[in-house]
């Protein structure tokens, strides 16, 4: 099974299937497709201008009661009440129903201490990935920017990225179970070691899904 994105004009709304199809790629000079089931495709509508669709994801939720969920990453999504920024990107579960407009926004990352961090383009929902049925969720924000000494003529910002680990249900339980997760946080900062790690930009459960694994192409002066 594979998610495509649809256009995201400005103007209208992100466009997301869902459809049975397999992928041929070839070496020169493109890449064909053959759908498998174009009758059966899914289609999910997501806010204007928001990206939705832009990283998918199938998920098996088994508690507290059966659920299967098309998870949609929206990076360009409106921020929330409270998160002191204009567009910050969002994740979005959608039922494997007929309705086109039934996806909800999982309710993660609300406020922001601005003192701190900014979360203005941060591009929440870059990556999602789903551990299996029953497994975590984790999904990214690797323009996430934390701050130091703002408004100070020192002041330093570093995009750091960041990724937020899910229980099976889409909720946050505590950090044992999963939350936010910001591994550049706290090491050597600047463009030539870890202050612009864009954390997320990639992510992965590994084959044996013991471990989580990012992508972060800026540590290190993007070698």
């Amino acid at each position: 099974m594979a998610g495509t994105p649809g256009r995201d004009p400005r103007g209208g709304p992100g466009i997301c299937y869902l459809l049975g199809s397999l992928m041929a790629g070839l070496l020169a000079p493109g890449a064909v497709a053959f759908n498998l089931d174009v009758m059966g495709a899914l289609r999910k509508e997501g806010e204007p201008g928001s990206l939705f669709g832009f990283s998918v994801a199938l998920h098996r939720q088994l508690q507290p009661r059966p659920q299967s969920w098309l998870l949609v990453g929206a990076p360009q999504a409106l921020a929330l009440p409270g998160q002191q920024a204009n567009r910050t990107g969002g994740l979005f579960a959608c039922p494997l129903s007929l309705e086109e407009t039934d996806c909800y926004r999982v309710d993660i990352d609300r406020g922001a201490d601005v003192q701190k961090e900014s979360k203005e383009n941060q591009w929440l929902g870059v990556s999602v990935r789903s551990q299996g049925p029953g497994g975590k969720i984790v999904t990214c924000a690797h323009r996430y920017e934390a701050r130091q000494r703002v408004d100070q003529i020192l002041e330093t910002r570093d995009v750091i990225g960041r990724c937020f680990v899910l229980s099976q249900d889409l909720a946050i339980r505590d950090e044992l179970d999963g939350g936010e997760w910001k591994f550049c946080e706290g090491r050597p900062q600047g463009h030539e070691q870890f202050g612009f790690c864009q954390q997320g930009t990639a992510a992965a459960f590994s084959p044996d899904s013991h471990y989580l694994l990012f992508g972060a192409p800026g540590t290190y002066n993007w070698k």
